[in-house]
């Protein structure tokens, strides 16, 4: 069998995914790694040297698919603004922000293949992302920006440090909204602004799972 762990990106992407409608985003189509790929069944110790050992830019995680769910609810609002969507991942958001009319959608992510893959599935919805690498977690950014971040709680000090930062970035005008499938690292279930049961293939061990999405938006200190 072919060494996909270690296959330029190039070959790797089309052999691993599959260019998909998420069953909860309709509106948008992703390049996703599903059940059908050999992605799927590769054993942890075989990506252990890849490049790609963590790719979880090819997944359509819950949260991403909820906060999108609720930029398309907010749609024509969207229009003329700039938007932030931090850890992008398969860049989710970020195209939900861009098909809602918004002037600027930058997506942000650490990981070089996740900008690839958000690349990739910007073109395959002939539409346009700014792709920033830097870490912005402690950054100030422009007034008025709307900040996105979905599936950005997923550890307890991690979550302390995104959740200050959003806090610092609501008290200088910024709107900031995250998805999070109730992992109880800082926000309140009873102040989410909405809920969605979201239907993700996410894990080989699980197929498809189901998750409890909630939505928040940050007041001002």
């Amino acid at each position: 069998m072919t060494d996909l762990g270690n296959l330029p990106f190039t070959e790797l992407w089309p052999r691993i995914t599959t260019l998909r409608s998420p069953p909860f985003v309709p509106e948008l189509k992703l390049h996703l790694v599903t059940a059908q790929s050999p992605w799927w069944t590769l054993e942890p110790e075989a990506l252990a040297h890849s490049p790609y050992r963590d790719p979880y830019w090819a997944f359509c995680w819950p949260g991403g698919a909820g906060l999108a769910r609720y930029l398309f609810a907010l749609g024509a609002s969207l229009k003329g603004r700039t938007v932030y969507d931090i850890g992008t991942g398969c860049g989710i958001v970020a195209l939900a922000a861009a098909r809602c009319g918004a002037h600027r959608v930058i997506a942000n992510d650490i990981d070089p293949w996740a900008l690839e893959a958000s690349a990739r599935n910007a073109d395959a919805n002939h539409l346009t992302l700014e792709l920033s690498a830097e870490n912005l977690v402690g950054t100030s950014l422009p007034e008025e920006s709307l900040v996105v971040l979905g599936d950005m709680l997923y550890a307890p000090e991690q979550s302390q440090e995104v959740l200050a930062w959003g806090y610092a970035l609501r008290s200088r005008g910024c709107t900031v909204l995250f998805a999070d499938p109730c992992r109880g690292y800082g926000l309140p279930q009873a102040s989410a602004k909405a809920w969605f049961e979201v239907a993700a293939e996410v894990d080989p061990g699980d197929g498809t799972c189901r998750a409890h999405v909630g939505i928040w938006e940050l007041d001002a200190p």
